[in-house]
């Protein structure tokens, strides 16, 4: 499943973008292969999520100010011994 939307524009002397998506994985592999250490007979998959945003205003024909930040999760399943290993990473960078 995967999916993805994104918008784009300019009002006046202010641009903007937007945009966010997801994919999943439900799995139809195993991370590792029979007979290796730590194998659990199971599929493993995989989700991520992001979003981004970036605004700017045009001050005059030679200076702009602006922001942007953006938003990333993951989790990955994997066979390591028991039945749901797995990794979860999160990064992100927004205006505070």
């Amino acid at each position: 499943m995967n999916g993805r939307v994104g918008c784009a524009g300019q009002a006046g002397a202010t641009r903007f973008s937007l945009g966010a998506g997801y994919d999943k994985t439900n799995g139809g592999f195993s991370a590792a292969r029979p007979g290796t250490f730590g194998l659990v007979a199971d599929d493993d998959g995989a989700r991520r999520r992001n979003a981004s945003l970036s605004l700017e205003h045009a001050l005059n024909a030679g200076n702009s100010i602006g922001l942007s930040g953006f938003y990333n999760h993951d989790r990955v399943e994997y066979d390591a011994g028991t039945a749901n290993d797995y990794a979860q990473n999160q990064v992100s960078s927004w205006p505070a």
